[in-house]
């Protein structure tokens, strides 16, 4: 079977032979093994134990790599004093079982459960949740505190420790909105409408410093959502000042126009823009739709893939061929058609070995009949062929998509990396126009309808790495067009002319602006902290350089925590309303501040556009949930948008 990778993983950055523990953030050598000794802090494992690591972690890492000897013995010795059965955790038990021991110590285990599994049925909790860290938590504290403890009373839950979280999450919430003075913000929205009609809308605001959950907003079925929207963003801006704000994100096409406008119109200095990783998941779909031999390579690799995964025995035996993971696509995400097909590619050699092999000559059955229809495309040069072209010719967008797709600062890069993008296309277009002149029409068109702003180019140009080098230069009509938006609509009239002086040094790489510690920096910081270290001379370049360097491309941060729809859950759950309001503040920042850990230390370095990190993990787990638990309600809004024409982003 195809082997995922170890769980520990997600506490370590693997470094090929060595690990950076996520906790204590030191590096040692070794592999999983020793990560998951280094987090259990059990001693004599010939590896210094970890003294930052959370209890529930430590706890199931505990489990994983079983006792030392000496707890064994020590057990043993309690175990036939006592008559109780062994308090020491075995591989067999399940993660959410350590903390459960002591409980098991006084009263019979499947008593325990039972009562255990009866609380998650009749509150219609989520069964998975008994293995999340906050419950392994709860119960931790519990058994340790002992029998005496009774849990508060609503009263005091509502009274006492709900005020008392929300001030804890209000200084996370403060440290954030005082960095927007230098940086300024960005602001995103995400919308979850019930099968009522009714509408939940949440605002979050992202800087350098973290994100921040404003507010959740909540419409009835009769109010029109643009009208609302447009409310719901004059009430946020008189909250919180539209002089902290550089941008707004929103991924909804249906009302990007009408928002986007009544901010534009109201506040000239804020720019809108649509999300990017929404664009390049149009932009991928209009490819799959439109582009028939990618398609055709895609529905063949599905194929593949589907054979393999519906069949044990065939999946068995592609797990003792190759030890790759293979990727399954899902329907809404069009960029996984491309990790499904990479793949595939990296098992070619164990996809050929596999249907050559006797055991798969064994396979005659009429419940493996779907294994017969694959076989030619297995064996096709063609099919291989054209998938290498497909990777090829898509991986600089998938790029983009990575690029766009993390915690990363990337408005600086944006440009950049399209341009990348086009060139290749654009390559393949002259070699081979029948077969991409349609990819590249299809580029265009969402490139500059859907992607980029004028302010990308711009934002290229103030990025000093690829200025200094001559990549992006003054005289790119997008250059010129996107520094004219930002004297137009951020620049007072009274402070132009020292604006475009003070450009002109920039443009002319004076020693006033690049001096010997700004050059030294030029490559190995992120623009934003280049602006913040230097520039001294052009102050007024300089603060808008960081207002503009400090924003993201995307509104992936509402999409992958699915918030609106936690709030209206919350909401639902909770009918009075300061009390649901405050549960959802809390809830959601609570997620945010543990998202955002520490933001800016990942965020001084530059990015490299040559070696971007793959996809977050998030996305990943994003994915499953749409395919596993959303409606079909999800796709109908993709299709939705796909109707909508791209409109010019202005």
């Amino acid at each position: 079977m195809v082997r995922r990778k170890d769980r520990f993983w997600e506490y370590a950055e693997d470094l090929k032979g060595r690990f950076l523990c996520k906790f204590c953030q030191k590096e040692y050598p070794g592999g999983i093994a020793r990560v998951k000794s280094h987090l259990s802090q059990q001693r004599g494992r010939d590896i210094a134990i970890c003294d930052k690591v959370s209890d529930d972690v430590q706890a199931l890492a505990l489990l994983a790599i079983g006792p030392n000897k000496k707890s064994k013995v020590a057990s043993s010795t309690k175990t036939e004093r006592s008559g109780i059965g062994s308090s020491i955790p075995n591989a067999s038990m399940s993660p959410h079982q350590v903390p459960l021991l002591r409980i098991c110590e006084k009263k019979d285990t499947e008593s325990v459960d039972k009562d255990l599994f009866e609380f998650f049925l009749t509150n219609n909790i989520s069964l998975n949740d008994v293995e999340s860290p906050s419950f392994v938590k709860m119960i931790n504290s519990i058994t340790s505190y002992g029998s005496s403890y009774y849990p508060p009373s609503y009263s005091t839950l509502c009274t006492e420790l709900i005020p008392r979280a929300r001030k804890e999450i209000e200084k996370y919430v403060s440290t954030v909105k005082e960095s927007w003075t230098l940086n300024g913000c960005t602001l995103m929205s995400s919308i979850w409408t019930d099968m009522s009609g009714c509408s939940f809308i949440n605002v979050v605001a992202y800087s350098p410093k973290g994100a921040v959950f404003l507010n959740s907003f909540e419409r009835s079925a009769k109010k029109k959502t643009d009208s609302f929207l447009r409310d719901i963003f004059k009430s946020v801006m008189d909250e919180i000042g539209p002089e902290n704000v550089v941008q707004i994100v929103l991924n909804d096409t249906s009302n990007y126009e009408s928002v986007g406008d009544f901010v534009t119109e109201k506040y000239s200095h804020i720019y809108k823009m649509q999300c990017v990783t929404h664009g390049i998941q149009m932009l991928l779909m209009d490819i799959y739709e439109e582009v028939e031999w990618i398609k055709g390579v895609f529905d063949d690799a599905k194929l593949v893939v589907d054979c393999i995964f519906k069949h044990k025995i065939i999946l068995k035996l592609m797990g003792d061929m190759a030890n790759k993971e293979l990727k399954r696509p899902y329907k809404t995400e069009f960029f996984s058609y491309f990790l499904m097909l990479q793949s595939i590619l990296d098992v070619e050699e164990n996809l050929r070995l596999m249907i050559a092999s006797p055991e798969w000559k064994d396979l005659n059955s009429d419940d493996t009949s779907l294994a017969g229809k694959v076989a030619p495309t297995i064996q096709s040069e063609a099919f291989w062929s054209r998938g290498k072209d497909v990777i090829s010719v898509l991986d600089p967008l998938i790029k983009v998509l990575r690029l766009v797709n993390g915690e990363e600062l990337t408005t600086g890069y944006l440009f950049e990396a399209m341009e990348r993008a086009r060139k290749v296309i654009e390559q393949c277009c002259n070699n081979d126009p029948p077969k991409y002149s349609r990819l590249l029409e299809l580029f265009d068109t969402r490139r500059n309808g859907q992607i980029l702003h004028k302010v990308h180019a711009a934002a290229a140009y103030l990025n000093p790495s690829l200025m200094y080098d001559g990549k992006i230069r003054y005289e790119d009509i997008d250059v010129r067009d996107g520094l004219n938006y930002i004297v137009e609509t951020m620049i007072s009239k009274d402070e132009r002319n020292d604006f475009v002086t003070q450009l002109l040094l920039y443009n002319g790489k004076s020693p006033k602006v690049f001096d010997t510690i700004a050059l030294s920096m030029l490559t190995n910081v992120h623009p934003r902290i280049w602006w913040e270290f230097n520039c001294v001379s052009v102050p007024l370049l300089q603060k808008v350089a960081i207002r503009i360097l400090s924003q993201p491309c995307s509104s992936w941060v509402c999409e992958l925590n699915w918030s609106a729809f936690e709030a209206a859950e919350i909401k639902k759950t909770n009918k009075t309303p300061n009390i649901s309001d405050d549960v959802v503040f809390i809830r959601i920042n609570r997620k945010m501040k543990a998202k955002f850990t520490d933001p800016e230390r990942k965020q001084i370095e530059a990015i490299d556009l040559e070696n971007l990190p793959e996809l977050a993990k998030g996305t990943i787990d994003c994915l499953e949930e749409f395919e596993h638990e959303a409606d079909s309600r999800f796709t109908q809004k993709y299709m939705r948008r796909r109707k909508n024409q791209p409109n010019n982003q202005t």
